[in-house]
């Protein structure tokens, strides 16, 4: 997958994530769960492999809505190039 897939995907799981609690754990787990998936299959420069680990950290702290902000800031970084 390219970083532009990995957009379209996150735009999906943003559109379709309703609110309440045992939803935002789904959609902690999914952010989670995507991060992995990016920094494993697209070679990365360091600096983008750390911000999206923060993103991950973020999520799983319980905000997945900043998770997914800044998880899309490095993803667009990214396609940029």
């Amino acid at each position: 997958m390219e970083a532009r897939d990995y957009l379209f995907k996150l735009a999906a799981l943003q559109h379709n994530a309703p609110g309440g609690s045992r939803l935002e754990n789904a959609v902690i787990i999914e952010v989670s769960s995507m991060v992995d998936q990016i920094t494993l299959s697209l070679d990365l420069q360091s600096t983008d492999r750390y911000a999206l680990m923060m993103a991950r950290a973020t999520a799983l702290a319980g905000n997945p809505d900043l998770a997914i902000a800044k998880v899309e800031a490095v993803l667009r970084r990214i396609a940029e190039r």
